[in-house]
């Protein structure tokens, strides 16, 4: 069983049909349920502005804004284990910039991935990211990656299934 951390340019390809949609939606099948799947905090909050920006700029109807954000809690009701936040994340993540020059909101999400992995240590923790920056310094940092937009992702998921 994989503990997957979704960093939110992962997590969005769920609501939003990007290229890398499918591999992100084949992590929420029902065969996959013993998988464990986490994010951070500021997640929620990431993606709550993301669709509400792009529904006020014009890009989604509000019907489909709200249709989006519902999915939306309804996964994190259902699936998705919400890492908090607290001071030696935050103090983590001042590591993290150090180390990686990560942009903050990057720096707490590979941050609490590092912070949690010891919580999960008899599983394969495997960060999920599109932005390449962010993947570069999860992989420097020794954690499993996977890039929903790349095209071997769908086989690189099931070895690390297996």
């Amino acid at each position: 069983m994989p503990a997957f951390y979704l960093d939110t340019s992962a997590l969005v390809k769920r609501y939003l049909t990007e290229q890398g949609s499918e591999v992100v939606d084949s992590l929420f099948q029902p065969e996959s349920q013993s998988d464990l799947l986490t994010t951070f905090y500021l997640t929620i909050l990431e993606i709550h502005s993301a669709i509400t920006r792009l529904a006020k700029g014009g890009q989604l109807r509000q019907r489909m804004a709200d249709r989006i954000l519902s999915k939306f809690r309804q996964d994190v009701d259902d699936r998705i284990l919400v890492l908090p936040i607290n001071n030696q994340i935050g103090r983590l993540a001042l590591l993290v910039v150090r180390d990686y020059k990560l942009r903050a909101a990057d720096a707490l999400h590979l941050a609490t991935t590092l912070n949690y992995r010891s919580y999960y240590s008899e599983v394969t923790n495997v960060f999920v990211a599109s932005d390449g920056e962010l993947l570069e310094a999860a992989k420097l940092a020794n954690l499993a990656i996977l890039d929903p937009t790349d095209s071997a992702a769908g086989e690189q998921l099931a070895a690390l299934r297996a």
